[in-house]
């Protein structure tokens, strides 16, 4: 069994999602911590800031292109929108939290159709130890 440094059965879900489907920060690993709406939202978001900054450093999440997205969207940019929000348009975290939308990379869905995981049934697949694998590689290369 692999042993992980993050909730492996949620990133799994969560990347699988992203692979089919755009998504918001709101929306991400509604499983961890009970989500949003949970008993402690706080920790909720610093695990979802976690994710997505991970993933995206990785190559495997990006987000989606909206008018005036600066060209430089790297993992400390990223995270900074998460928490600050973007002042420089008047939006605060909460605003990005529901109006800016992360998807799958290219990498993401090659790796995850390679895995059999790039379907909707794949959601509810038990944790794909060879997956978990290539994501403990990809987030310790980096």
């Amino acid at each position: 069994m692999t042993k992980t440094f993050f909730d492996a059965i949620d990133y799994q879900r969560q990347l699988i999602f992203a692979g089919l489907e755009d998504f918001t920060p709101n929306s991400a690993l509604p499983n961890v911590l009970g989500g949003q709406y949970g008993t402690n939202p706080v920790a909720w978001r610093q695990a979802v800031i976690d994710f997505i900054c991970r993933n995206v450093a990785a190559d495997l999440l990006e987000i989606v292109s909206y008018p005036g997205k600066p060209t430089e969207m790297g993992a400390p940019r990223v995270r900074a929108l998460l928490i600050s929000g973007d002042e420089s348009r008047g939006l605060d975290e909460n605003i990005i939290w529901d109006a800016i939308y992360f998807t799958g990379t290219t990498k993401l869905k090659s790796r995850l159709k390679s895995f059999g995981l790039l379907s909707w049934d794949a959601l509810n697949a038990e944790k794909s130890d060879d997956f978990i694998d290539f994501l403990v590689d990809s987030y310790t290369s980096g």
